[in-house]
């Protein structure tokens, strides 16, 4: 393994407050060094974060409690708490929160006991030195029915809400974070306006608002959507973006028997590798031009059969390649004692695997290990035998690449051309060919550009510059490259001066260089990698196909008003439901359901009871992804 140390001291961070960087992301330009970057440092200083998951960010916990913070099955937090995470090296605290069953719906008012009970907990985390994230998390949801789900049309709550949170944490120092939203799924526009009217609002209250760090929300929380030209930053110095990572999903969040794909292991080369080059993809987006990362959410389903082993090793790498890069800071999941992702037990005080609490100590000390043979680089090189042998040349498989969302922009041929011929003047040529979208098309077709080597030469270079164009330099065509197939064929030899009669020439391709406009992680051998289709079924669990072989026998069921996905009766299908199905799954006896909510429940595999299951077939239900519930029947 290889070892790296990235520790941080709270007065370096503190010592660049003052040094100002760049700040929209609207179009990238040069940033100062990242070193000199108050939030940059500032997020480093963060290192290792922990969510206090299922406690303030309950929501509709009338079904259940009057008590947010409990609602949903967990206990009061408490200072004992608090210190247990911080003894096992976490350095900061997100406290996710959901504010609207605590505000006034007329006046936006938020209750004075509850933001006392923020503070109380803020209060633990700050007698341990610890940063600390507010959020306003289940406002919004992907059922569409809460007040923030409106966007724009809530901007005027959204900004009073904010208004009054800024104004009773002012005087906190830079260990507290605002951040604005979760996981929301907004147009780009609507994400944009929002985001810019959090930082207005929280920025003209003073006091230390003036500086502290702001993270704002990016798309759906997703690596892929918020690194997009259309999610913009405002022009201001202290902000860092949120992004979420649970991936591969088939891995963290999919549960036996999910018909989209299930894995019950985790930890290939190429799944290592994939975690490596996700992070630094965002970190060449944002933190290179001076914006840093927080991941406000990793985890793993630890109660559905996945091996423990390998949850413990994929928390170590996620972990470790966010402590691996200046300006990312990784915060995990943990629903406690309710929920699907349980780490840290509250009622004891103790991790519920010590294997996890041992992960986490190690890589606070700064002993961090990165997997031995991954090689960050622009460049990956391809001798003939790594290539694929064609009648005229070679072929390289491209759809890796795509995978890994770089862009190819330089082809290098190296090679040599000999003429056992009397002619002195020689040479051979032909095309790098790909699969293209010219002009704009819809679909892709075979474009070329030229190479050639002639008497003397060792390489050529290709440019990959969407453009082709004629003998003179005119322009003839525009492409958009398809990441399926690159030939480098040969098309023609020459000589001169006996006008091709007297020559025999040969030629080899000695290594093919593909350059791309991005550094990824690849196998110190040069190969490239990208993860296992996913299976459907676990292979050491029994069957529990999704989809019924025959038609379900739909006379043993009753017509009734039962709203299937309903497990809450609360008259609507939203993630209350997922969660009360969650809670209930984990702990039957505090969580009871009565006959009537089992039978709203039971939506996969019906017939069976009710399980985590049933709480995936409600969440690809609001997803759209199913038309209707029951998803499945018991054969």
């Amino acid at each position: 393994m290889n070892k790296i140390n990235k520790i941080l001291s709270a007065c370096s961070a503190a010592a660049v407050l003052s040094v100002v960087c760049a700040g929209s992301l609207g179009s990238l330009g040069t940033v100062a060094a990242e070193s000199d970057n108050a939030a940059i440092a500032l997020v480093n200083d963060m290192g290792m974060g922990w969510n206090l998951g299922n406690t303030f960010d309950c929501w509709n916990t009338s079904s259940y409690t009057d008590d947010n913070e409990t609602g949903w099955g967990n206990p009061k937090t408490t200072q004992a708490m608090i210190d247990g995470i911080k003894s096992a090296g976490f350095k900061s605290v997100r406290i996710p929160i959901t504010w609207y069953e605590n505000t006034d719906s007329t006046n936006y008012d938020i209750d004075d006991a509850y933001l006392a009970r923020i503070k109380e907990v803020i209060d633990y985390c700050y007698a341990n030195d610890l940063y600390v994230i507010i959020n306003m998390h289940w406002d919004w949801e992907s059922g569409g029915s809460l007040w923030l789900n409106q966007g724009l049309g809530a901007k005027t709550q959204f900004v009073t809400m904010w208004k009054e949170i800024a104004n009773y944490f002012k005087d906190y120092d830079n260990h507290l974070v605002f951040e604005d939203m979760n996981e929301v799924t907004f147009d780009y526009s609507v994400l944009n306006e929002l985001n810019a009217s959090f930082v207005n609002i929280v920025r003209s209250t003073g006091g230390n608002n003036a500086n502290r760090l702001l993270l704002l929300a990016g798309k759906n929380a997703d690596f892929t959507d918020t690194c997009n030209s259309q999610f913009v930053l405002p022009d201001d110095d202290m902000l860092a973006v949120d992004l979420h990572y649970y991936s591969p999903p088939q891995w963290c969040v999919a549960t036996k028997g999910t018909s989209w794909g299930y894995y019950d292991t985790w930890g290939t080369d190429s799944d290592v590798q994939a975690v490596y080059n996700d992070f630094n993809r965002v970190k060449q987006y944002f933190v290179d031009n001076g914006v840093p990362v927080i991941v406000g959410e990793y985890g793993v389903l630890t109660n559905d059969y996945k091996d423990k082993t390998d949850i413990t090793e994929y928390l170590n790498t996620v972990a470790a390649a966010a402590l691996n890069i200046d300006g990312i800071s990784a915060f995990l999941w943990d629903s406690g004692n309710c929920g699907d992702m349980q780490f840290f037990d509250r009622k004891t005080l103790s991790w519920f695997d010590p294997n996890v609490e041992a992960v986490y100590s190690k890589l606070s000390t700064g002993d961090i290990e990165i997997p031995e043979g991954l090689m960050l680089t622009d460049k990956v090189s391809y001798t003939p035998e790594l290539m694929e042998v064609l009648d005229d040349g070679y072929n390289i498989d491209l759809k890796p690449y795509k995978e890994l969302g770089v862009n190819l922009k330089t082809v290098v041929i190296e090679g040599s051309v000999s003429n056992k011929g009397t002619d002195e003047a020689y040479g051979v040529g032909g095309a790098v060919a790909f699969a293209a979208k010219q002009n704009g098309d819809s679909t892709g077709s075979y474009t070329a550009e030229n190479w050639f080597l002639n008497a003397g030469d060792t390489s050529h270079t290709v440019s990959i510059d969407g453009e082709l164009t004629d003998d003179d330099g005119n322009v003839t065509a525009t492409y958009e490259l398809e990441y399926d197939y690159l030939n480098i064929v040969k098309w023609w030899d020459w000589s001169d001066p006996n006008e091709n009669k007297d020559k025999d020439i040969s030629y080899s391709i000695d290594k093919v260089t593909l350059i791309f406009d991005q550094k990824f992680y690849i196998n110190d051998d040069g190969t490239v990698i990208v993860p296992e289709e996913p299976t459907t079924e676990p292979t050491t669990e029994p069957d529990t196909t999704t989809e019924p072989t025959t038609e379900p026998d739909t006379t043993t069921e009753p017509v009734s008003d039962v709203k299937y996905g309903d497990a809450d009766l609360s008259g609507e299908i939203n993630v209350n439901d997922v969660v009360a199905i969650m809670c209930y799954s984990s702990d039957p006896d505090r969580n009871g359901f009565t006959d009537e909510q089992i039978n709203a429940a039971d939506v996969f595999n019906r017939g069976d009871g009710v399980n985590s299951s049933d709480a995936v077939s409600i969440q690809k239900y609001l997803a759209k992804i199913l038309s209707a519930l029951p998803e499945s029947y018991k054969q």
